[in-house]
């Protein structure tokens, strides 16, 4: 292939055009992240004095460790930022290496971590009322708490604002239409999963931590905001919207498939549709539980004792045994390793949901207690099911990625008239 001059010149042109914006992003983020932790340890320090704790200065030893990091961390980056003013070879090369990752997706699922870093730093700052002073007995706790919670949530913005702008060529993507827009988004997103299990696997010890902790009495009035939040039998805690996030993310991807194939004229489009409904109604109430008042049609004919003292379990056995009847030609005629990741995911979902579910039921029926034991239970039901919703996300992504080619109407190339389900 004969490269021309015309064509060297405007791939030059090309590369000044992006390799300035990404330069000023890094930039910018050595610069805000360097300030921003700078800021925090002024907030540090800036906690009222207690006499009593006084070793330097007025200031407490635990007061000095807190700072320290904080202030090991701010050196760094001020390194960083005057590194990458003055060493311009450094610099270009650092922003190529970023150019490329970003180019790649390689570093989409740090941005993904990012923000559900975000949302969860915001929700607990907001909950454990910071900047405001309750009065509550654990005050102190969460001060020495709050100052890494918010730098934690402040770097993860500036990483996110790092990432997630993308640049396009001429605007090359604007003729595309919404579904094929949202398979070429959903197809950057492969690292999704593994970061959705990382939350899971984070929230599992943390009540199983609170737990623990439950023991220790000298401890329990210190730590009891942690304890409360983290116990994932509580409803309104950051666990359940994350659950709720899952589900949403789920019966979002289903949307989409949905939207996709009834756009090419595709077979089970009414599946998918109600498929996606079905999850986006379980986000709605895995927040605002209404599924404890479930109430179907027969499902006092089953016991109310032992593994069904649960109410709502015994109507959840209902639904779902009809949910497999109409499904059933569905599940058999998707593609092979997409049955096998929708089977795998489904059975390790309701293992938690319903089999760990009855389970707990049948404990407390039995022993009349919600201690330890039971707080394990919780903990092995609710990981079950968001590991199961976090593999369906994946068996999601991996259909999109392997059965839904770009639609016709948005590729010059004409798809065979047969689309696979």
């Amino acid at each position: 292939m004969n490269i021309t001059p015309e064509d060297s010149y405007n791939t030059i042109l090309m590369l000044s055009k992006t390799q300035k914006p990404i330069h000023q992003r890094l930039s910018r983020f050595f610069i805000v992240t360097s300030i921003e932790t700078f800021l925090t340890i002024l907030f540090i320090m800036a906690i009222p004095k207690s006499a009593k704790n006084a070793w330097l200065l007025g200031f407490s030893k635990t007061r000095y460790l807190m700072v320290l990091p904080v202030v090991l961390l701010t050196l760094i980056l001020v390194w960083l930022t005057i590194r990458f003013w003055k060493d311009v070879a450094w610099a270009d090369r650092f922003s190529q290496r970023f150019q490329t990752a970003l180019e790649n997706n390689k570093l989409q699922g740090l941005a993904d971590f990012s923000v559900l870093t975000i949302l969860s730093g915001a929700y607990l700052l907001i909950k454990w009322g910071f900047f405001l002073d309750r009065g509550f007995d654990y005050q102190t706790a969460v001060m020495r708490i709050t100052p890494y919670l918010l730098l934690v949530t402040l770097y993860s913005v500036q990483i996110a604002l790092t990432i997630y702008p993308r640049f396009t060529k001429e605007n090359a993507e604007n003729h595309l239409s919404f579904p094929e827009k949202a398979r070429q988004e959903i197809l950057r997103h492969k690292q999704l999963p593994i970061v959705l299990i990382l939350f899971s696997a984070g929230f599992t010890l943390a009540h199983i931590a609170g737990w623990e902790l439950r023991s220790h009495k000298e401890w329990i009035n210190t730590v009891m905001f942690f304890i409360d939040e983290f116990n994932m039998d509580n409803e309104y805690v950051l666990q359940s919207y994350f659950s709720g996030l899952l589900l949403l993310t789920a019966g979002f991807l289903l949307c989409i498939i949905a939207a996709y194939k009834k756009k090419v004229k595709a077979s089970f489009v009414l599946q998918w549709t109600l498929l996606g409904i079905i999850f986006l109604y379980m986000a709605v109430d895995e927040v605002i539980q209404i599924h404890e008042h479930w109430q179907v049609p027969l499902s006092n004919l089953i016991t109310s004792k032992g593994y069904f003292s649960i109410d709502w379990v015994r109507s959840a056995v209902i639904l779902v045994a009809i949910f497999g009847l109409l499904y059933i030609r569905f599940f058999f005629k998707l593609p092979r390793k997409s049955m096998l990741l929708f089977g795998l995911s489904g059975t390790v979902y309701l293992m938690g949901v319903l089999g760990l579910e009855m389970l707990a039921g049948e404990y407390v029926s039995t022993y009349h207690q919600w201690g330890y034991d039971y707080g394990m239970l919780v903990a092995r039901e609710e990981t079950l099911e968001m590991i199961g919703i976090s593999l369906f996300i994946f068996a999601l992504l991996d259909y999109i990625r392997q059965q839904l080619p770009e639609a016709p109407e948005d590729s010059p190339i004409k798809l065979e008239s047969s689309v696979q389900q």
